[in-house]
């Protein structure tokens, strides 16, 4: 009996076309070592609109600014010249004098606002739109970090 797992797969693949290529992207399951920053360790990239800021919803809003978020972001994400290393940055923001990685993520095209981009800790990751409540946005850091 010849093994089904080509016809799974290829069930899945249609199913993400069905769905749509707004859904969010993550990489845990089939490609572990495929990740949307470019350098080792937790590292996180949140990229918004700048001109959409003002007719954003509230929630949203409280994400990107969200002191438990970035208290989260600076205990947890891998250090670079001693300090976290971590962006959340607006889609004008000048990289030119970051780290490659930082500028190649960036570089990395978007399909929807706010766009987030996760490393996991030691493998995998998770690229797309953020998630829409503080609470659900640190459930996903805390996946990716390590469960701390």
């Amino acid at each position: 009996m010849k093994p089904k797992a080509p016809a799974i797969l290829m069930l899945l693949g249609g199913l993400l076309i069905l769905l749509g290529e707004s859904r969010a992207i993550s990489f845990d399951l089939f490609t572990p070592s495929v990740r949307p920053i470019s350098a080792d360790g937790f590292r996180v990239m949140l990229v918004y609109e700048d001109s959409k800021l003002s007719q954003m919803p509230e929630p949203e809003k409280s994400v990107i600014f969200s002191t438990e978020v970035r208290k989260f972001l600076l205990d947890q994400c891998a250090t670079a010249s001693g300090s976290p290393d971590f962006r959340i940055v607006t889609d004008k923001t000048d990289l030119s004098s970051d780290e490659a990685h930082w500028r190649e993520a960036f570089a990395r095209p978007r399909k929807a606002n706010p766009w987030l981009m996760i490393n996991g800790k030691t493998k995998g990751g998770f690229e797309g739109k953020m998630p829409e409540s503080v609470e659900a946005m640190l459930s996903l850091l805390k996946k990716h970090a390590g469960g701390k």
